[in-house]
């Protein structure tokens, strides 16, 4: 075989697991003031300062 065939293929089946994968992982979308990587943001839309501050 080919490398450029070879490659085209492998190329061809990480795309198309990709799209999967990103298919089943939908999630609902919220918008927020802030960042946060699990739950709720911890400050709310018009804190003053951090609590270490």
């Amino acid at each position: 075989m080919d490398h450029k065939y070879v490659m085209r293929i492998l190329m061809i089946s990480f795309f198309l697991i990709i799209t999967a994968v990103q298919g089943w992982t939908q999630q609902k979308i919220s918008i927020s003031h802030a960042l946060t990587l699990s739950g709720i943001p911890k400050y709310a839309e018009d804190f003053k300062h951090f609590d270490y501050a």
